[in-house]
């Protein structure tokens, strides 16, 4: 399995790297875009949001196929497969003028991307023996995945051109397109085992992902339509967690499950959940800062990606930290301290107000990269621990559940609370602006003084004064609400940071 050169071995993760890092930069460029998007098919912000959550839910559908397809048709045509299906969607999407179709595709597109950083782990340990070897290679895959948290704002400012959309989808349909001519030219062809097909557990595949997906539809458009106002959204979650428990009885009670239950009672349970609250700490960085300059500043995604860069060089720095000290330091030193950089980070920014711009953000992106970096790298270790090669899949597979359930999750957890904190802030700073005569008195008439030149009539003045306060009081709020969002962040990732300890010691393969 491992015999091949060290040249053949950097080429092949090279490739697996490329289609990665694609998957997991482009589409948060178009999260950044919605507002391009949705103004293009005049719709609706809670209808352009359900291009992220098909997407998303495509994910869940396609990380089991990879292995799937992997055992049937070889690495080679797994990888021409997903990137054949990822060009295709985007070039349907780039081009359709209907919405509709565009949702349909968007699903396929998430499906077939989803496939993309699973291929990069299979490579992984088909071409990586256990040590130091491997050791690279994590790292690789770490920085790989990771590294598009800083490139999305920045690629996704450049293709906007001029606020043309398509181009968000057609650039990453020209990259996929050499990712698969040099697949299938330095790739040698696997044999073809159709029993494979027999063998999957297709009762189990098709319980976990309707389980997941549920709840993930559940969470991702939930604060859109007000959780339990709207009645499908619980109905989804009950759906979910129904679908959740019947894959469990399945998978106790089946010969050849979807996942190795065994691998559960290892650490690798632990690391899941961790993993999850640990992509707190990366919406932290991605989403919750450029929401506030997006939300108080009125930033777009040319601005945004002069605050994003920085997570590009923390995590390069993060992730080569991780690699240099992994053999002799405990991995929960690693990850904690990780989760500790980050909450700091967001501890920091509990004071951001309307006065910070994007230069107030660059030390806190860039230390925020490191340890995402960090954690990245120090969590792949702590997941393999005591790992047996028939556990891989299982362990592909929850690594990346948890890495997509997490972000989603997290999204809608955080978008809820700040929006339930910004109506607990506006419902006291209301009344105490009403009630403070002499404040109001005194912002009114700094108002009227500055639009008096242009306007006599003062019923007009008194209105677009009151909305003027009216308007700093809702300004005021949203701050108000996401500095609670950071230092709801940084307690969970301090908390995360403890219970990190609860996992046994764990140090790199030397």
């Amino acid at each position: 399995m491992f015999s091949i050169t060290p040249i053949q071995r950097i080429w092949m993760m090279s490739i697996a790297a490329f289609g990665a890092i694609i998957s997991s930069t482009f589409p948060l460029s178009i999260i950044f875009s919605q507002q391009d998007i949705a103004a293009a098919f005049s719709v609706t912000r809670d209808e352009i949001s359900w291009m992220v959550t098909l997407y998303n839910l495509g994910q869940l559908f396609g990380l089991p196929i990879t292995f799937l397809l992997s055992k049937i048709f070889g690495r080679r045509r797994t990888m021409l497969i997903a990137g054949i299906g990822f060009l295709i969607s985007s070039l349907i999407i780039s081009f359709s003028s209907i919405f509709s179709i565009v949702l349909f595709f968007r699903f396929w597109h998430g499906f077939y991307a989803g496939m993309l950083p699973v291929i990069m782990f299979i490579i992984l340990f088909s071409t990586h023996p256990p040590g130091q070897i491997r050791t690279r290679g994590l790292s690789f895959f770490a920085f790989s995945t990771a590294i598009g948290l800083g490139m999305s704002a920045w690629l996704g400012s450049l293709f906007l051109v001029p606020d043309n959309w398509k181009f968000l989808f057609i650039i990453p349909a020209i990259f996929i397109g050499f990712y698969i001519i040099l697949a299938d030219f330095l790739f040698v062809e696997d044999s073809i085992d159709l029993n494979e097909v027999i063998n999957f557990d297709w009762v189990g595949y098709t319980l976990v992902s309707l389980g997941l997906g549920f709840i993930l539809i559940a969470l991702s458009e939930g604060e859109r339509y007000f959780w339990s106002e709207t009645w499908w959204i619980p109905a989804f979650i009950i759906i979910g967690l129904t679908f959740s428990f019947l894959s469990f009885l399945h998978l106790l009670n089946t010969n050849n499950p979807l996942f190795k239950l065994s691998l559960f009672y290892k650490p690798f349970s632990w690391v899941l959940i961790y993993q999850i609250i640990f992509r707190f700490g990366t919406l932290f960085a991605i989403w919750l800062i450029p929401f506030f300059l997006t939300k108080v500043l009125d930033y777009r995604i040319e601005q945004l990606a002069l605050v994003l860069w920085p997570l590009i060089p923390g995590t390069l720095i993060g992730v080569l930290i991780a690699l240099c000290f992994s053999t002799y330091i405990d991995q929960r030193i690693m990850m904690s301290s990780a989760l500790l950089i980050i909450a700091c980070c967001s501890l920091y920014c509990v004071q951001a107000d309307s006065t910070w711009s994007y230069e107030n953000f660059t030390i806190v992106m860039f230390a925020s990269g490191i340890g995402i970096g960090t954690y990245s790298l120090a969590t792949l270790h702590m997941v393999l621990h005591g790992l047996i090669p028939i556990e891989g899949p299982t362990c592909g597979m929850g690594y990346n559940y948890a890495r997509i359930m997490g972000l989603s999750g997290g999204l809608g957890i955080l978008s809820h609370f700040i929006n339930e904190r910004e109506k607990f802030h506006s419902a006291i700073l209301t009344p105490n602006i009403q009630n403070n005569e002499s404040v109001t008195a005194e912002v009114i008439n700094k108002i009227q003084a500055t639009l008096s030149p242009s306007f006599n009539d003062l019923s007009v003045l008194s209105n677009i004064s009151t909305f003027k306060v009216a308007t700093v009081v809702r300004e005021q709020s949203y701050i108000l609400a996401i500095n609670d969002g950071f230092l709801f962040c940084a307690l969970l990732l301090i908390i995360t940071a403890a219970l990190v300890w609860f996992c046994p010691q764990c140090k790199s393969q030397s």
